[in-house]
């Protein structure tokens, strides 16, 4: 999976590791048991060594390759708005926020991205072909770029009312729409959160929240006390009798 100076540092590696075995087992007689361990388990510290320096480099090379995927994807996303470019035209729809919403979650994917790699937390199967790395790698600007305009839709439609939007046609709706679409190719799970919120009723508005407790309160009004329910009453007629004391079982000597 390694390309160029890295594979022939590792290859390098490993024909050096490969020499120090062999000589260890021609000198297996030679040298005191004790002197012969120690250098089995070195031999095996610098086996693990390389191994992690191999992964490391390898997981260096599929981050390059993911890199060029996400190039890729964004000159589909290009294409797509260009090829889409008549829909977007019509009456009452906001162009301008659209494509930004486009482009800032396409960019939220890519940060999210560079930031991973930054903190060491990116870690990818580089035991795959480059091919699928490249698709994987597509995808994410993609990914990122549906879920801005998703949540674009979210809400100006007034499906989730999490947010109070600016008045139609100003800058501040237009800055405010991109960092909700950055947000949301950033942090998908941010995303799918907010989304799930307004599937089941959580990220509604506060009226439509509180329509459910008035419901709930009025069944509650239409329903017969608890007090007087059987099975409540029940409880109280399953304990079991009290136990008697034994002085009164017992019967006096003289009878």
């Amino acid at each position: 999976m390694l390309r160029g100076r890295s594979r022939r540092i590792t290859i390098q590696l490993v024909m050096t590791s490969a020499c120090h075995l062999l000589s260890l087992v021609d000198a297996r007689g030679e040298n005191p048991p004790q002197a012969h361990k120690a250098a089995v388990a070195a031999e095996r510290r610098a086996l693990a060594g390389l191994r992690h320096n191999y992964r490391e480099a390898a997981n260096g090379d599929a981050q390059l390759v993911y890199f060029g995927g996400m190039s890729i994807g964004i000159a589909l996303l290009a294409l797509l708005y260009i090829s889409a470019n008549s829909v977007l035209q019509g009456a009452g729809v906001e162009q301008r926020s659209i494509i930004g919403c486009l482009v800032a979650g396409a960019l939220g994917g890519v940060v999210s991205v560079i930031a991973r790699i930054n903190s060491g937390t990116f870690a990818l199967d580089f035991d795959v072909a480059r091919g699928y790395t490249l698709f994987l790698g597509a995808l994410r600007p993609v990914i990122g770029s549906i879920f801005g305009l998703l949540a674009y839709f979210m809400l100006t439609s007034g499906f989730v009312e999490v947010f109070k939007l600016p008045a139609e046609g100003t800058i501040e709706r237009f800055y405010f729409l991109c960092v909700i679409g950055f947000a949301a190719g950033f942090s998908e799970r941010w995303a799918q959160d907010t989304l799930t919120g307004g599937l089941t009723g959580r990220g509604r508005g506060k009226h439509e929240a509180a329509v459910k407790p008035a419901k709930t309160d009025a069944r509650r009004a239409q329903s017969p006390a608890t007090a007087s329910s059987p099975l409540t009453d029940r409880s109280h007629s399953l304990r079991p009798p009290a136990r008697r004391s034994r002085t009164h079982l017992r019967t006096s000597p003289s009878c």
